[in-house]
This record gives C-alpha cells, sequence and structure tokens, in this order.
C-alpha cells in the first residue's frame, strides 16, 4: 500500500469517525513519507491534543 493511497483511506475513516487518535497518527506519517510536513504535524499535534501520555503521538509531532 502506498503512502498516498493510506492517506486517502484514512481521510475516509476519518469521515466517519473524527477524532480517532489512530488514524490522524497513521495519516500523520503518511503526510510525512510524502513530504506534506505541514498536514503531518497537523495531524500529530490533533491527535496528541486528545491524549497527551502516548509517546508515539509525540514521537510523530516531533518527526513532523
Amino acid at each position: 500500500i502506498t503512502a498516498v493511497y493510506t492517506v486517502n483511506f484514512n481521510f475516509q475513516a476519518l469521515d466517519l469517525k473524527p477524532d480517532d487518535q489512530h488514524c490522524l497518527v497513521t495519516r500523520s506519517k503518511c503526510h510525512l513519507q510524502v513530504g506534506n510536513a505541514e498536514a503531518s504535524l497537523a495531524d500529530a499535534e490533533s491527535a496528541l491534543e486528545q491524549n497527551k501520555q502516548p509517546p508515539r503521538y509525540v514521537r510523530v509531532t516531533a518527526e513532523a
């Protein structure tokens, strides 16, 4: 699966459940892989706002 396909899939999933942290983090990583750092950071920050503890979200935010 390519990063672009995964980004599109996650957009669809987030349409159904807009606050899904897993989808936000996954889409953030995909945005980062295709060079869209601003969108990656926005998704990572959205996931982090919902739950400040998981290190995975903090790591993705730092990467973006």
